[in-house]
């Protein structure tokens, strides 16, 4: 068993949130789709791409329109 977190509640025992679903869900997906699509690109590019996607995609509570 971890480390109880300051709220007195084991970090694995935590309830997550809906964007926190999501954006776990989001990661998954998008991360294969892209390694298929750009094999030889480093997880930090890929993690970068990811996040900047994110902003835009529906499923986002945080989107940014532009």
């Amino acid at each position: 068993m971890g480390a109880p977190s300051m709220g007195g509640v084991p970090p694995e025992r935590k309830k997550k949130s809906g964007a926190v679903l999501a954006w776990e869900a989001f990661c998954k997906t998008t991360s294969a789709q892209l390694k298929l699509e750009k094999p030889n690109q480093k997880g930090s590019m890929r993690q970068k791409e990811i996040r900047r996607l994110w902003k835009k995609d529906p499923t986002s509570p945080n989107r940014v329109d532009k």
